[in-house]
Protein backbone atom coordinates (compact mmCIF):
# COMPACT_ATOMS: atom_id res chain seq x y z
CA UNK A 1 0.00 0.00 0.00
CA UNK A 2 2.88 2.61 0.94
CA UNK A 3 3.67 2.47 -2.87
CA UNK A 4 0.61 2.14 -4.65
CA UNK A 5 1.00 5.27 -6.79
CA UNK A 6 -2.86 5.56 -7.50
CA UNK A 7 -2.79 6.41 -3.51
CA UNK A 8 0.25 9.01 -3.61
CA UNK A 9 -1.78 10.84 -6.15
CA UNK A 10 -5.11 10.36 -4.33
CA UNK A 11 -3.45 12.13 -1.32
CA UNK A 12 -1.56 14.68 -3.64
CA UNK A 13 -5.12 15.59 -5.19
CA UNK A 14 -6.40 16.04 -1.84
CA UNK A 15 -3.78 18.06 -0.21
CA UNK A 16 -3.22 20.66 -3.09
CA UNK A 17 -6.27 22.73 -1.39
CA UNK A 18 -6.19 24.05 2.21
CA UNK A 19 -9.88 23.32 2.69
CA UNK A 20 -12.13 21.50 0.52
CA UNK A 21 -12.02 19.39 -3.18
CA UNK A 22 -11.16 20.13 -6.61
CA UNK A 23 -14.41 20.89 -8.47
CA UNK A 24 -14.61 19.12 -11.55
CA UNK A 25 -12.45 16.62 -10.76
CA UNK A 26 -13.32 12.85 -11.22
CA UNK A 27 -12.28 12.03 -7.56
CA UNK A 28 -13.57 14.35 -6.10
CA UNK A 29 -16.93 13.32 -6.67
CA UNK A 30 -16.19 9.96 -5.47
CA UNK A 31 -14.71 11.21 -2.32
CA UNK A 32 -17.29 13.64 -1.57
CA UNK A 33 -20.35 11.03 -1.75
CA UNK A 34 -18.30 8.39 0.30
CA UNK A 35 -18.25 11.50 3.13
CA UNK A 36 -21.64 11.93 2.80
CA UNK A 37 -22.86 8.09 2.95
CA UNK A 38 -22.45 8.83 6.96
CA UNK A 39 -24.64 11.06 6.92
CA UNK A 40 -27.11 8.87 4.76
CA UNK A 41 -26.87 6.13 6.78
CA UNK A 42 -27.19 8.59 9.89
CA UNK A 43 -30.84 9.88 8.31
CA UNK A 44 -32.16 6.20 7.32
CA UNK A 45 -31.07 4.67 10.53
CA UNK A 46 -31.62 6.54 13.37
CA UNK A 47 -34.34 9.53 12.45
CA UNK A 48 -37.20 7.88 14.88
CA UNK A 49 -39.74 9.15 17.68
CA UNK A 50 -41.49 7.31 20.11
CA UNK A 51 -44.89 8.05 20.53
CA UNK A 52 -47.28 6.93 23.37
CA UNK A 53 -50.12 5.07 22.88
CA UNK A 54 -53.14 5.34 24.88
CA UNK A 55 -52.58 1.89 26.70
CA UNK A 56 -49.31 3.62 27.50
CA UNK A 57 -47.03 1.63 25.15
CA UNK A 58 -44.75 3.03 22.97
CA UNK A 59 -44.27 2.87 19.70
CA UNK A 60 -41.51 3.95 16.83
CA UNK A 61 -42.41 6.07 14.24
CA UNK A 62 -39.43 6.77 11.76
CA UNK A 63 -39.32 10.09 10.90
CA UNK A 64 -38.57 9.89 7.08
CA UNK A 65 -40.26 8.06 4.42
CA UNK A 66 -37.29 8.64 1.97
CA UNK A 67 -33.85 9.96 1.51
CA UNK A 68 -31.43 11.33 -1.52
CA UNK A 69 -28.45 12.65 -1.14
CA UNK A 70 -26.27 13.77 -4.32
CA UNK A 71 -23.36 15.55 -3.65
CA UNK A 72 -24.38 18.65 -1.52
CA UNK A 73 -28.34 18.51 -2.70
CA UNK A 74 -29.98 16.49 0.40
CA UNK A 75 -33.85 15.65 -0.61
CA UNK A 76 -35.65 13.80 2.41
CA UNK A 77 -39.74 12.94 2.70
CA UNK A 78 -41.67 12.17 5.32
CA UNK A 79 -45.70 11.84 6.24
CA UNK A 80 -46.12 14.72 7.78
CA UNK A 81 -44.20 18.68 7.78
CA UNK A 82 -44.28 18.21 11.42
CA UNK A 83 -41.49 15.16 11.85
CA UNK A 84 -40.05 16.54 8.58
CA UNK A 85 -38.82 19.51 10.57
CA UNK A 86 -38.10 17.77 14.03
CA UNK A 87 -35.97 15.32 11.23
CA UNK A 88 -34.08 18.36 9.68
CA UNK A 89 -32.89 20.07 13.11
CA UNK A 90 -31.56 16.21 13.71
CA UNK A 91 -29.67 16.12 10.31
CA UNK A 92 -27.92 19.51 11.04
CA UNK A 93 -26.50 18.76 14.70
CA UNK A 94 -25.60 15.42 13.14
CA UNK A 95 -23.87 17.34 10.21
CA UNK A 96 -22.02 19.45 12.37
CA UNK A 97 -20.97 17.85 15.23
CA UNK A 98 -19.50 14.54 13.29
CA UNK A 99 -18.84 15.62 9.80
CA UNK A 100 -17.86 19.17 10.44
CA UNK A 101 -19.99 20.87 7.68
CA UNK A 102 -22.96 23.24 7.56
CA UNK A 103 -26.10 22.61 6.03
CA UNK A 104 -27.55 25.59 4.61
CA UNK A 105 -30.59 27.49 6.59
CA UNK A 106 -32.62 27.52 3.41
CA UNK A 107 -34.67 24.69 3.27
CA UNK A 108 -37.14 23.99 0.50
CA UNK A 109 -40.31 22.53 1.55
CA UNK A 110 -42.08 20.92 -1.88
CA UNK A 111 -46.00 19.73 -2.01
CA UNK A 112 -46.87 17.23 -4.43
CA UNK A 113 -50.23 16.96 -3.68
CA UNK A 114 -50.32 20.54 -4.53
CA UNK A 115 -48.49 20.51 -8.00
CA UNK A 116 -45.61 21.68 -6.85
CA UNK A 117 -41.82 19.99 -8.16
CA UNK A 118 -38.79 19.54 -7.18
CA UNK A 119 -35.78 20.60 -9.20
CA UNK A 120 -32.60 18.49 -8.30
CA UNK A 121 -29.43 16.30 -10.22
CA UNK A 122 -30.84 18.31 -13.21
CA UNK A 123 -34.42 16.89 -13.57
CA UNK A 124 -37.64 18.59 -12.73
CA UNK A 125 -39.72 16.15 -10.84
CA UNK A 126 -43.46 16.54 -9.82
CA UNK A 127 -46.30 13.88 -9.06
CA UNK A 128 -47.17 13.35 -12.79
CA UNK A 129 -43.83 13.55 -14.56
CA UNK A 130 -40.45 13.75 -14.77
CA UNK A 131 -38.56 16.53 -17.17
CA UNK A 132 -35.25 17.53 -17.70
CA UNK A 133 -33.96 21.13 -16.61
CA UNK A 134 -34.87 23.41 -19.87
CA UNK A 135 -31.21 24.81 -20.03
CA UNK A 136 -29.96 21.38 -20.55
CA UNK A 137 -32.51 19.68 -22.88
CA UNK A 138 -31.99 23.06 -24.96
CA UNK A 139 -28.58 21.98 -25.54
CA UNK A 140 -29.02 18.38 -25.92
CA UNK A 141 -31.75 19.19 -28.90
CA UNK A 142 -29.31 21.47 -30.43
CA UNK A 143 -26.41 19.12 -30.15
CA UNK A 144 -28.52 16.38 -32.08
CA UNK A 145 -30.19 18.97 -34.59
CA UNK A 146 -26.41 19.78 -35.55
CA UNK A 147 -25.44 16.62 -35.65
CA UNK A 148 -28.40 15.31 -37.69
CA UNK A 149 -28.14 17.86 -40.35
CA UNK A 150 -24.27 17.38 -41.14
CA UNK A 151 -23.70 14.46 -40.57
CA UNK A 152 -20.79 15.35 -38.81
CA UNK A 153 -19.91 13.79 -35.17
CA UNK A 154 -16.41 15.33 -33.67
CA UNK A 155 -15.28 13.97 -30.50
CA UNK A 156 -16.09 16.73 -28.21
CA UNK A 157 -19.77 16.46 -29.83
CA UNK A 158 -19.91 12.92 -28.94
CA UNK A 159 -18.82 14.05 -25.21
CA UNK A 160 -21.76 16.46 -25.09
CA UNK A 161 -24.36 14.27 -26.51
CA UNK A 162 -23.53 11.13 -24.84
CA UNK A 163 -23.50 12.95 -21.44
CA UNK A 164 -26.58 14.65 -21.57
CA UNK A 165 -28.53 11.48 -22.78
CA UNK A 166 -27.98 10.38 -18.91
CA UNK A 167 -31.08 12.86 -18.37
CA UNK A 168 -33.06 12.67 -21.46
CA UNK A 169 -33.30 8.67 -21.56
CA UNK A 170 -34.37 8.67 -17.60
CA UNK A 171 -36.85 11.52 -18.08
CA UNK A 172 -40.48 11.11 -19.69
CA UNK A 173 -38.65 12.19 -23.43
CA UNK A 174 -39.30 9.39 -25.40
CA UNK A 175 -41.88 11.24 -27.91
CA UNK A 176 -38.75 13.96 -27.97
CA UNK A 177 -36.35 11.10 -28.81
CA UNK A 178 -38.01 9.09 -31.47
CA UNK A 179 -38.88 12.40 -33.09
CA UNK A 180 -35.27 13.41 -33.41
CA UNK A 181 -33.82 9.91 -33.90
CA UNK A 182 -31.79 10.42 -30.95
CA UNK A 183 -30.96 6.85 -30.36
CA UNK A 184 -28.85 6.39 -33.51
CA UNK A 185 -26.94 9.23 -33.10
CA UNK A 186 -26.21 8.61 -29.88
CA UNK A 187 -25.39 5.44 -31.23
CA UNK A 188 -22.73 6.83 -33.99
CA UNK A 189 -21.24 8.57 -30.25
CA UNK A 190 -20.60 5.59 -28.99
CA UNK A 191 -19.18 4.03 -31.17
CA UNK A 192 -16.73 6.68 -31.98
CA UNK A 193 -16.17 6.95 -28.49
CA UNK A 194 -15.44 3.17 -28.01
CA UNK A 195 -12.88 3.47 -31.04
CA UNK A 196 -11.13 6.20 -29.02
CA UNK A 197 -10.93 4.35 -25.86
CA UNK A 198 -9.27 1.38 -27.90
CA UNK A 199 -6.45 3.50 -29.30
CA UNK A 200 -5.63 5.23 -25.75
CA UNK A 201 -5.64 1.94 -24.22
CA UNK A 202 -3.45 0.30 -27.13
CA UNK A 203 -0.99 3.89 -26.33
CA UNK A 204 -1.29 2.70 -22.70
CA UNK A 205 -0.45 -0.69 -23.44
CA UNK A 206 3.02 0.55 -25.44
CA UNK A 207 4.05 2.83 -22.89
CA UNK A 208 3.05 6.04 -24.28
CA UNK A 209 1.10 8.93 -22.54
CA UNK A 210 0.73 6.34 -19.21
CA UNK A 211 2.62 8.88 -16.99
CA UNK A 212 1.11 11.27 -13.92
CA UNK A 213 1.94 14.15 -12.47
Amino acid sequence: MKNDPLLHLTFALIDSFEKGLSIGSYLSQYLANFYMSFLYRYITENLFRERRKKDGTAQRVRMINFCLIYMDDIYISGPNLKLLKMAVKRIRKFAEDFLDITIKEDDEWIDFKSGEYLDMMGFVMSKERTVVRPSIFRRYRKSIAKARKTGKIDREDAKRIISRDGWIKNADCAYFRKRSKADKIVNKCKELMKSDKNVIYLAARQGQGCAAA
